[in-house]
């Protein structure tokens, strides 16, 4: 007590359990541990392979894993493994690792050059490769290669690099764009691995920002391509890049919605919808969603599917900023859109048969596509009857995927508005009548029976939903005289009786 007492606490600590237990109690285990054993061991000790030969070990047995037959999914977990393993290991064995991958793009085995592609972007997005001369130019080589996933793993290698350091790659990346149409996609699918990857956070954002006055340009430049994969990859950057700079970019984009190449017009809506990212917040302006809604009345099919598709995104991500516009303009335009157009199916000829094409059906699926976001997001803002009259264009339309997704939009307006949907009930068996009797007879056949069936199974989960809505035997005579002949039909029965005993169905 006298020792404690004159000398203190900690001198009293030394003297009875010894300066090595002091040292660990004041300064703790970690720093004991390097004063003892020294800074490698320590290394050792926390990072695991700061021991070189142990690193190349597991990068062989990583590696060694690689195949042609695995999926790119795999691919990517593997680089990015040997990524993180690589950060650990001294940068002279770092500078290594990358001119061992570098020299691997050349060569033939698909899957070494996949893999090594896939390993330099995953370094090079978090370490600038600028020391290594070469690597961009072999990166872009790799774009004429034969296989589609060497191509694909270059692509994405040249757009981590670059995010690795904007300042040196971003305009090579930028000047190949302008130079090499042949490989617009492939670059700009570079392209769009760094706008993500840098739109992501509001720092990345914020680091971000000065270069899009660079890239913009170009974008919008590249919007009346021809070729509808590179447009939808262009709608892809331009809508992750609003979120950098929504009060530069946006106007930039808006002003094109009235560009005389259809093309562009097209590109421009569909990158709104691009630009509605959960990580990042963005609110359209409302004279924004004014301008997109005017475009919904495009002459030009192509523009008004992706006008379709954009307002689905918007309905389900941002459902007040078009929620005051949706009885006045937005449900009818998609009414309209639902029934069969026979004007735009043509027959072509392809020598020993003729084959139809319908032009109006993509725009069709984006309606009930529509519909489908409208009934779940916003159901309380239209009128039951209406929307129940656009659905049965569904019920009989030729195309098997709009029948499925009528069918689910039933059960879900059944679930969610059952009480308003009993007194429009009988106006449905004729129209179900219709597409059933088809389905059945398309069940028989061996080709598309299968398909057939899966209708039939959707219609019969509908029918049963609807059924059991309260009020219905009594309120919708005429639907419930019509649901008790289905029940009479043995192959709709049978159906029926499955999907009961999985539990695949629910009384409302």
């Amino acid at each position: 007590w006298y020792q404690r007492r004159v000398h203190g606490k900690q001198w009293y600590q030394r003297r009875v359990h010894g300066k090595q237990w002091y040292q660990r109690r004041v300064h703790g285990k970690q720093w004991y541990q390097r004063r003892v054993h020294g800074k490698q061991w320590y290394q050792r000790r926390v990072h695991g392979v700061r021991d070189e030969s142990r690193y190349q070990v597991l990068k062989k047995k990583l590696l060694s894993s690689v195949s042609v037959g695995i999926s790119k999914q795999s691919f990517r977990a593997i680089s990015q493994c040997i990524a993180a393993l690589t950060f650990q290991v001294t940068p002279s064995t770092q500078t290594g690792t990358v001119k061992e991958f570098v020299a691997a793009i050349t060569t033939k085995d698909d899957a070494a050059a996949q893999i090594a592609l896939l390993c330099i972007g995953e370094i090079g997005k978090h370490t600038d490769l600028a020391a290594h001369s070469q690597v961009q130019i072999k990166i872009f080589k790799a774009f004429s290669r034969t296989s589609e996933g060497v191509k694909w793993a270059a692509s994405y290698a040249f757009g981590c690099i670059t995010v690795g350091n904007m300042k040196k790659y971003l305009p090579i990346l930028l000047g190949l764009i302008a130079k090499n149409p042949d490989r617009q996609y492939l670059l700009l699918n570079s392209m769009k691995e760094i706008i993500t990857t840098n739109s992501e956070t509001e720092d990345t954002i914020r680091a971000f920002r000065p270069f899009t006055g660079q890239i913009v340009p170009l974008l919008l430049k590249s919007a009346a391509s021809d070729d509808e994969g590179v447009r939808a990859m262009l709608a892809e950057c331009l809508g992750s890049i609003i979120l950098v700079d929504p009060s530069g970019i946006l106007p930039q984009v808006e002003a094109l919605l009235h560009s005389e190449d259809a093309n562009v017009r097209a590109t421009m809506v569909a990158c709104i919808k691009f630009s509605l990212n959960k990580k990042v917040p963005f609110e359209i302006p409302r004279d924004s969603v004014e301008r997109f809604l005017a475009i919904m009345k495009d002459g030009n099919l192509d523009v008004k599917r992706q006008a379709f598709l954009t307002l689905n995104a918007i309905v389900h991500h941002q459902t007040r900023a078009v929620i005051n516009y949706m009885r006045s303009v937005i449900l009818p335009l998609v009414y309209d859109a639902t029934p069969t157009d026979e004007s735009l199916i043509r027959e072509v000829d392809l020598g020993p048969f003729k084959h139809k094409v319908d032009d109006g059906l993509p725009l069709r699926k984006a309606a009930f596509a529509a519909l489908d976001v409208i009934c779940d997001k916003a159901g309380h803002v239209f009128q039951t009857n209406n929307f129940i009259a656009a659905l049965k264009h569904g019920l009989t339309d030729s195309c098997p995927d709009i029948q499925l997704q009528t069918y689910h939009i039933l059960c879900r307006l059944a679930a969610k508005q059952g009480g308003q949907v009993v007194s429009a009930l009988d106006s449905l068996p004729s129209p179900l009548m219709k597409g059933i009797k088809a389905k059945l007879q398309e069940a028989k056949s061996p080709k598309d029976g299968e398909r057939a069936k899966d209708i039939l199974r959707a219609s019969v989960k509908a029918l049963y939903t609807l059924y059991n809505i309260p009020g219905v035997p009594q309120e919708a005579v005429g639907f419930a005289k019509f649901y008790s002949r289905v029940l009479k039909t043995k192959l709709l029965v049978q159906m029926l009786e499955e999907m009961k005993a999985a539990g695949q169905l629910d009384k409302q």
